[in-house]
């Protein structure tokens, strides 16, 4: 009892740390209101190995009559028609329900992160249950190596179903893309019963290098979804294309304080002052007492030809922030207004040079 406790806790160590290393990679997790889905996928994915026992037995019934009793064609039988095909659809299946149900998609890279949490959700029992055959040594191996496996195939097919989800693909003419689906499974259940034959029959060098050049591929996909996102910062000069990323980030989060926070900036930058007063207002309700939405009401205000409005969020907004936040009012202003002579148009009509002289030579 006391063996099999032991393989839990380093199981769950290990778990804990796999985590924290994904959340890492999902920096606006707390703004997207769900700071604790990767636990549910997570959970999905210690269920999905239920549904991948039952396919094991009924796969390796069917493929009975077709062994031929030698290891290597029995082995690639049951690594590329078996094991592959079914653990990656057990594990497909559980993500595609609950990120249904959860409606889970906000940016293009949260398929990517629920699936690696569904994929190490399988590894840990997977880890364990090779544990209670093989010990220590292979449980603390496998919790590196073959999790890392497993997280990597699982967010190929998460970035498909991620990708697509958030730009509207999901659905066409009232179907779901199963082509699209088959499109992300075959391949990563192509890769896993590769590296799971390598592993059988070949040096284990050879496995290590696919898992590498698969590594690889998935940084390439993952630098490739944060320029979709709508949180990636895009300079001003962009600020067309900035605006239509962040809407589409909106459809599926109308919520976001950040997102409604920069998509006002891009709006002043463009003379949208309507719309950028729009999303302000927006912020003003979930944070009343945010200085720096407070600063650009202000802003919008006076450009919007309201100067004593300007002025009272100005004033509020000086009584409150700190001297680095002084500091930074007149770059904020020069960044978000387009012009030498808007800005200092703005600038002279909430009394800024005078305002901003007095901070200036109080903090030198």
């Amino acid at each position: 009892l006391l063996i099999v406790i032991s393989f839990i806790v380093i199981d769950l160590i290990a778990v804990i740390i796999w985590i924290k290393f994904l959340r890492c990679f999902d920096p606006f997790r707390l703004d997207k209101g769900r700071p604790y889905l990767l636990i549910y996928f997570f959970l999905c994915g210690c269920v999905s190995v239920l549904p991948t026992l039952l396919l094991y037995k009924i796969g390796y019934v069917v493929m009975t009559p077709f062994r031929t009793g030698g290891y290597v064609a029995d082995t690639f039988l049951d690594c590329f028609l078996v094991n592959g095909p079914v653990e990656v659809f057990s594990k497909f299946l559980v993500f595609v329900l609950l990120s249904i149900k959860l409606k889970s998609i906000r940016e293009p890279i949260d398929g990517m992160i629920q699936a690696a949490g569904v994929a190490l959700g399988f590894a840990a029992v997977e880890n364990f249950m090779y544990a209670t055959w093989y010990g220590y040594g292979n449980l603390l191996l496998r919790s590196l190596l073959t999790t890392g496996g497993h997280v990597l195939y699982g967010m190929i097919w998460g970035f498909f179903f991620g990708y697509f989800t958030y730009i509207g693909l999901r659905k066409t003419d009232g179907k779901r893309p199963w082509k699209l689906y088959l499109a992300a499974i075959v391949p990563v259940a192509f890769i896993h019963g590769l590296y799971n034959f390598i592993l059988s029959t070949g040096p284990s060098i050879l496995g290590i290098l696919l898992d590498m050049a698969v590594l690889g591929f998935v940084v390439w996909l993952f630098k490739f979804t944060l320029r979709q996102s709508p949180y990636w910062k895009h300079s001003f000069k962009d600020y067309k294309k900035a605006i239509q990323s962040i809407q589409t980030g909106l459809e599926h989060h109308p919520e976001s304080f950040l997102l409604n926070k920069l998509i006002s900036l891009y709006y002043i930058y463009a003379g949208r002052y309507e719309n950028a007063n729009e999303h302000l207002m927006y912020c003003r309700r979930m944070r009343k007492n945010d200085i720096v939405i407070k600063l650009l009401v202000g802003i919008v205000a006076v450009l919007m030809g309201d100067t004593d409005g300007g002025r009272i969020y100005l004033n509020d907004y000086l009584s409150r922030a700190t001297v680095k936040q002084r500091k930074l009012l007149r770059k904020r202003v020069a960044r978000l207004i387009p012009g030498e002579d808007n800005r200092s148009e703005v600038l002279s009509k909430l009394e800024l040079y005078e305002l901003l002289q007095e901070e200036y030579s109080q903090i030198s």
